[in-house]
């Protein structure tokens, strides 16, 4: 390996590093709960940085796919896991 390709390397290691720690600290900011409802568990999402909010809701439905409603978007969307339910709502921009 070339001296440059090490360089790029570290730099990339660095990068990735940086990233992670700020993507773990944007991530304390939010909480998950639930409370059972009718059908199973409904799932609460709070956080954001002014405070402990509502930011949306999700669920399993009978399918087996997750379903996220944010607070501020009317229209509900459909996921494979969890985490993708949970990242919809903590990544919309109302």
């Amino acid at each position: 390996m070339t001296q440059a390709t090490l360089d790029s390397q570290a730099v990339a290691q660095i990068e990735l590093s940086a990233y992670m720690q700020q993507q773990s600290q944007e991530t304390a900011q939010y909480e998950v709960d639930s409370v059972p409802d009718v059908f199973g568990n409904l799932y609460r999402v709070w956080g954001g940085s002014c405070g402990i909010n509502l930011l949306g809701t999700f669920y399993q439905n009978l399918d087996g796919f997750w379903i996220s409603q944010t607070c501020c978007i009317s229209e509900p969307q459909q996921w494979f896991t969890s985490d993708e339910a949970v990242a919809a709502i903590v990544n919309v921009l109302c």
